[in-house]
């Protein structure tokens, strides 16, 4: 199961959604700064999703300019799908990485004065976005499990690097002065 369909099948399996409701949830709960899930997307997710026997067409429920909105339902092979699924994450998570490994790796053969510059402007953009999303989290009022849980989650790595961006720093400025 690809993280995309995981995400939209667990939202279905809190309850029976149609497409524009999950759009409504993955905006509301700022799914987008975790996943990698575009707006044009749900709806073919959500075919494949059916075609995988994971969820299922309800009956034709409100309707919205004269279009009816189908909702989805999760079947009894989808809950198995899902909780497998879930505790695979849960135990076994992807280790994700990013270019600014490569560009790590790639610092020796960059003069120290550009390097601290770009590492500086980094740590700024994270500062600035870690404090847009610690204000996205008070706009929301979440005080629920486990959506909380996946804020705190982000905050503990943000400052984590965050931390480790100042330490490089430090690091970089002195190999300037030395310079």
């Amino acid at each position: 199961m690809t993280d995309a369909e995981f995400v939209i099948l667990s939202l279905i399996y809190e309850q029976p959604l149609h497409g524009y409701q999950i759009e409504k949830e993955i905006t509301r709960r700022n799914m987008r700064t975790w996943t990698d899930l575009s707006t044009s997307s749900i709806y073919y997710i959500l075919k494949r999703l059916e075609n995988k026997g994971f969820i299922e067409k309800l009956a034709a429920a409100d309707s919205q300019a004269g279009v009816p909105r189908r909702e989805f339902n999760v079947t009894a092979e989808g809950r198995k799908a899902w909780k497998a699924a879930t505790l695979h994450a849960l135990s076994q998570p992807r280790i994700t990485y990013t270019n600014f490994l490569m560009g790590l790796h790639n610092l020796a053969a960059i003069p120290p004065a550009e390097a601290l510059a770009a590492v500086k402007q980094y740590r700024q953009w994270l500062e600035e976005d870690l404090q847009r999303q610690k204000n996205e989290l008070d706009q929301l009022s979440v005080s629920f499990f486990p959506l909380d849980v996946l804020f705190d989650y982000g905050f503990v790595l943000g400052e984590a690097e965050l931390a480790f961006l100042t330490h490089l720093i430090s690091r970089l400025e002195k190999m300037v002065e030395e310079s």
